[in-house]
């Protein structure tokens, strides 16, 4: 099978981190695969993670331009390349088309809230969770195929040392974007941990953002300077080989459609605590994690302390955890399910 993703940029983010593993997956099971980069925002660092089999081609149109030229090239492109499927996983790829080539389209939708603008143009859509599916489908007339997100687990360490020696260690991995992923939630949460409840307690966030400054005067006036540190962006290989060292993973999220990193954690055999729709939805609202709610610090910092001073009893739940995870989230499974949504949109088209 022939088939050509389509993204706007390609930077490190969660669904970039996801089309990787899929591109590749899908080239050791033997498809030909092609990478169409849209805009000229690239992280050379994550193309180069992918299968050398791979063609990549960019446009290198400028972020909200309206240059016909660079559309018009995409079109051009596509139509040479002749492909079974076109695979795009930004919603306003198909106003860039021209309309012969929507049997082809399908989209993956990653978040709650997408403009439902061009979602029509598109022969099928997917979400990654129960509740993007169901936020499109309330919203439209529209029907929404599920799959969900998986990663490559044979590349993640796990957690054997559950002895607590020294500061309890929580890791929060995700991009600094607060009023998404809700990273003050957690540091407000830390300074009663630390100053009220006397828990001690470090914290690393991985990952960079436009919330960094932010973050860093709110550490500075909590006064855990001491207790945080950024960690800024580290390659998957870094964090597969990391999570394992931690006694927590802290996914505090206010907005958020999937939740691969809770995916990852769980692999790892790492304890995970989580808020938002969609890392809930993964931890199957609390029976493989523990959730607090969306937004409720108190909750949050409630939550912790239970799983600090009850933590042996948490090592049951995190294998259950790991091998339901297992079964329901791995690159193989994620993949599978959509060559076989593939199938069928050839065949209709047929």
């Amino acid at each position: 099978m022939f088939i050509v993703h389509l993204i706007c940029s390609f930077t490190t983010g969660g669904a970039e981190t996801m089309l990787v593993d899929i591109i590749n997956e899908q080239i050791r099971i033997r498809h030909h695969v092609v990478l169409v980069v849209i805009n000229n925002l690239v992280d050379e660092n994550l193309l180069a993670q992918l299968d050398k089999k791979v063609q990549i081609y960019r446009i290198n149109r400028v972020p909200r331009s309206r240059n016909l030229w660079s559309l018009i090239r995409l079109n051009y492109l596509l139509y040479k390349l002749g492909a079974d499927v076109l695979h795009s996983h930004d919603s306003v790829i198909a106003g860039m088309l021209f309309p012969v080539f929507r049997q082809k389209l399908c989209l993956t939708i990653h978040l709650e809230n997408v403009s439902d603008k061009y979602l029509s143009f598109y022969k099928k859509l997917i979400a990654v969770s129960d509740i993007v599916k169901s936020d499109v489908e309330n919203r439209t007339s529209l029907h929404v195929d599920l799959i969900y997100n998986g990663i490559v687990i044979d590349k993640i360490l796990k957690k054997n040392d559950w002895q607590i020696n020294g500061p309890f260690r929580i890791v929060v991995v995700s991009r600094l974007e607060h009023l998404v992923k809700g990273q003050h939630i957690m540091l407000e949460a830390l300074h009663s941990l630390v100053y009220e409840k006397k828990k001690n307690i470090t914290l690393d966030f991985i990952g960079e953002g436009s919330s960094k400054d932010y973050l860093n005067t709110l550490v500075d006036s909590y006064q855990l300077n001491d207790r945080v540190n950024f960690l800024g962006i580290r390659s998957r290989e870094y964090v597969y080989g990391h999570l394992s060292q931690y006694d927590l993973l802290v996914q505090p999220s206010i907005h958020e459609g999937f939740g691969l990193t809770v995916v990852e954690a769980m692999i790892a055999n790492l304890p995970v605590l989580v808020s938002g729709n969609g890392p809930v939805e993964i931890v199957a609202q609390g029976k493989y994690g523990y959730c607090f709610n969306s937004g409720d610090i108190n909750d949050c910092v409630e939550k912790t302390v239970w799983i600090i001073d009850n933590y042996l009893t948490c090592k049951p739940i995190a294998d259950n955890a790991a091998q339901y995870a297992k079964d329901k989230f791995s690159i193989c499974n994620t993949v599978r399910f959509y060559v076989q949504l593939y199938d069928t949109m050839i065949s209709h088209t047929i």
